[in-house]
């Protein structure tokens, strides 16, 4: 029998086991997430899956998240038929960047103490080149001792000490008193504020302790997989605003030469979908998108061919996602909705194509920008 969780049936039982896969009715899913740090078990679960949805007639979404080695994610991906539309994500990673867009303010700095994994996700965090210049200032105090020495542009103070956090984030608050600083506790989802806060911890007539649960926030599938589409979509945006700057083009020149917490929210939707596009795009080419466990290796190039294949499809797709908001072949005119590429492939000119050839070149490196990398599922000849 399942039992009702936050509006989800929840069924007891080993995922790697056939009978209880089938037993959760896995066949008629809308999509399935695989939380797991152990890769054998991913491996069984998926062998599992495979033979409960060997009758489905339509494609099902997959997301993977876990911290594998490229290889290992690769071989694993090799495993999936194709009625899975697979998916790779790092949850420590989604775990960290929610949370600091949560609680950081630009111009101000982050602080972090604790220990564990999502401590170590955050600590690289602060630490991961970008080309995002919005990259958050970050101090990491080893010891509370160490909290005497406070700069003064600090604004939060990030606590992640399972199965603590609460009581530590308490005694942090104490300590800085004096000093406008919020604290956020991270809790775990089986760690709950059971105990009292003093209701003297205040910052300005309002709690100066906060609670972020990251099981209840974070590990569900939109979450995500949303969270991935949009640190894609803004490491593209802020790589078409390195190229215009090269270019010598004006700031400001047109509503999308913004930064991106300024650009409009339609065309943040619409790059966030041509994100998720990325990544189906490079399954036609046998390729996936995997968490990256080494920043400074090289990204995987594309192929002359490859990279002319994906260029055609992302015109089609812009085409597409232009003309179902109103846009029309014409003059460029982003405020009248008109552009003069609103025609087929084989009639843009040789420079607009290789604008798309371009932009097609730069996925490995905007993907590197936000902790991931393409891999290959077979080898080319």
């Amino acid at each position: 029998m399942g039992i009702a969780y936050d509006g989800v049936i929840k069924i007891g039982g080993d995922a790697r086991s056939l009978a209880t896969l089938r037993e959760a009715d896995i066949d008629r899913a809308r999509d399935i997430l695989i939380l797991s740090s152990q890769f054998n078990h991913t491996v069984e679960i998926t062998s599992s899956l495979t033979q409960a949805i060997k009758d489905r007639k339509t494609a099902l979404p997959l997301c993977i998240a876990g911290r594998f080695p490229q290889d290992l994610s690769r071989a694993l991906a090799g495993l999936f038929p194709e009625k899975l539309s697979l998916e790779f994500v790092d949850p420590l990673q989604v775990a960290a960047r929610t949370v600091i867009d949560q609680w950081w303010s630009h111009d101000e700095m982050l602080g972090l103490i604790g220990s564990g994994a999502v401590f170590e996700a955050l600590s690289a965090e602060l630490e991961r080149p970008s080309v995002n210049s919005s990259r958050p200032q970050g101090v990491v105090f080893g010891t509370l001792e160490e909290l005497d020495m406070v700069p003064d542009e600090l604004s939060t103070i990030i606590v992640t000490c399972p199965p603590d956090s609460l009581a530590v984030s308490a005694d942090v608050a104490q300590r800085l008193l004096s000093r406008p600083v919020d604290v956020v506790a991270l809790l775990d989802g089986a760690t709950r504020s059971h105990m009292s806060i003093d209701p003297g911890l205040e910052l300005s007539g309002r709690p100066r302790v906060h609670t972020f649960d990251l099981v209840r926030t974070i590990y569900n599938v939109a979450h995500l997989r949303d969270r991935l589409a949009l640190e894609l979509a803004r490491s593209a945006h802020d790589s078409y605003l390195l190229q215009a700057k090269k270019r010598g083009d004006r700031a400001g020149s047109n509503p999308l030469q913004v930064p991106w917490p300024e650009l409009d929210e339609e065309l943040r939707a619409s790059a966030v979908e041509r994100a998720r596009d990325v990544i189906r795009k490079l399954r036609v080419i046998g390729c996936v998108v995997v968490p990256s466990q080494d920043v400074t290796s090289e990204s995987l190039s594309l192929e002359a061919d490859e990279v002319d294949q994906l260029a055609q499809i992302e015109h089609e797709r812009w085409m597409q996602d232009l003309q179902r908001r109103g846009w029309r072949q014409g003059p460029r005119d982003l405020i009248a909705g008109s552009h003069p590429d609103l025609v087929e492939w084989e009639a843009l000119s040789d420079e607009s194509r290789e604008k798309d050839r371009t932009s097609v070149r730069e996925i490995p490196n905007q993907l590197r920008a936000v902790g991931y990398q393409i891999a290959r599922l077979k080898t080319r000849k």
